[in-house]
């Protein structure tokens, strides 16, 4: 932890140095802090009560001119993990990008971590999430429209000697007809396409789907499923964000199919979810139009209240695999004092079936907040 901390530091030392006097280089480092703390009402005698640290990162970022640098590396958990690495260029609505990074399929799944509006994603984002990998991408972003297409290697950046590559690409368009400072009407569609990582040993292809409900806290999977044989993955995704003024509403509707070998059947699984929220304080809600995601509100001391429901259904009778089904329903209350500090409080009401890991289960649960980045 202390070497790479001090990599960064003497990177964009160095870098300031090599650039003094030039006007359009900038750099600087940044971070975050996520505390977190979660208390059951009602839950399973697996599931405590616990307060942590669920993400702490260390970020360089350097611009110069038309490209961007960016270097994130996550220390929480008592272990280093790597977070965005990759190198930007960006003129005239056209960026690309080359690195350790997301590849854009929805919108849940894009957003940053500081900018829920809830703990984590809706559940369905986080089971479906693809994660960063890394590869290359092209985006063009003009004002009314969005598109994204990249092409990724392997599942993760953390490959085993006896893991042989796969690769995966991902596509996402939006339209956004309405797009004014205090008025948004974002609709968008997106693709995955992945073939899994090869076990070299066994020439077994697997993919895992698994959620440790609504909580980056320390928690046993809510729903667990190890698909075997299988030769690729297939998403589809479909997402609309509205605000105006104090008022959002935002909903997704994924699907995905993984065909596999031997004559197994195909699986497949769907969930959605929508939320919305109003503003008590403040008056503008805050876009990213580059990556096309909320950001959070804009306005210093912004209240937000948010409810959403999400549904998640990882049991499949025609392949006989089953994940699990999930539904939950949350209500939460933000305090946003400035860019830099935030409060979330949670209240999150969830229902799993006998197929789950918990086996048939009510959970009630609240959870808060302490978010500082810099």
């Amino acid at each position: 932890m202390k070497k790479i901390t001090l990599l960064l530091l003497i990177l964009t030392s160095s870098l300031r140095t090599t650039a003094s006097g030039s006007d359009n280089f900038n750099w600087k480092l940044g971070g975050r802090l996520l505390l977190d703390g979660m208390y059951y009402i009602s839950h399973p005698d697996t599931l405590n009560h616990q307060a942590n640290i669920v993400d702490m990162r260390l970020a360089g970022k350097v611009t110069f001119g038309d490209w961007y640098l960016k270097l994130d590396m996550g220390f929480a958990g008592n272990k280093v993990s790597p977070k965005d690495a990759y190198l930007q260029y960006m003129k005239n609505a056209h960026c690309f990008r080359a690195g350790y990074m997301f590849g854009f399929f929805s919108l849940d799944q894009s957003t940053s971590t500081n900018d829920f509006v809830f703990n984590t994603g809706a559940n369905v984002a986080e089971v479906f999430y693809p994660g960063r990998r890394i590869g290359l991408s092209y985006t063009r972003t003009p004002k009314h429209y969005y598109f994204s297409v990249g092409v990724f290697m392997g599942d993760d950046i953390n490959l085993k000697t006896n893991v042989k590559q796969g690769y995966n690409l991902s596509g996402r368009a939006v339209w956004r007809p309405i797009h004014e400072e205090s008025r948004l009407l974002h609709i968008g569609a997106a693709g995955f396409f992945k073939i899994p990582d090869t076990d070299q040993e066994t020439g077994i292809k697997s993919i895992t789907l698994k959620s440790s409900g609504l909580t980056y806290l320390n928690s046993p999977k809510y729903q667990y499923l190890t698909i075997r044989d299988a030769q690729n993955q297939i998403q589809a995704n479909a997402e609309c964000y509205f605000f105006q003024n104090k008022w959002m509403i935002q909903t997704e509707y994924m699907m995905m199919r993984i065909n596999r070998s031997l004559q197994a059947k195909r699986y497949k699984a769907q969930g959605g979810y929508i939320q919305a929220g109003f503003l008590l304080q403040g008056h503008h809600f805050g876009y990213d139009a580059t990556d096309a995601v909320p950001v959070m509100p804009t306005d210093r001391n912004s209240i937000l209240v948010v409810a959403r429901y999400n549904i998640n259904r990882l049991n499949d009778d025609n392949a006989h695999l089953y994940g699990g089904n999930q539904q939950d329903f949350s209500v939460g209350i933000n305090y946003y004092y400035n860019q830099y500090l935030s409060t979330r409080l949670n209240y999150s009401y969830v229902q799993l079936d006998s197929n789950a890991p918990l086996g048939k289960n009510d959970i009630h649960l609240i959870q808060a907040r302490i978010q500082i980045k810099f």
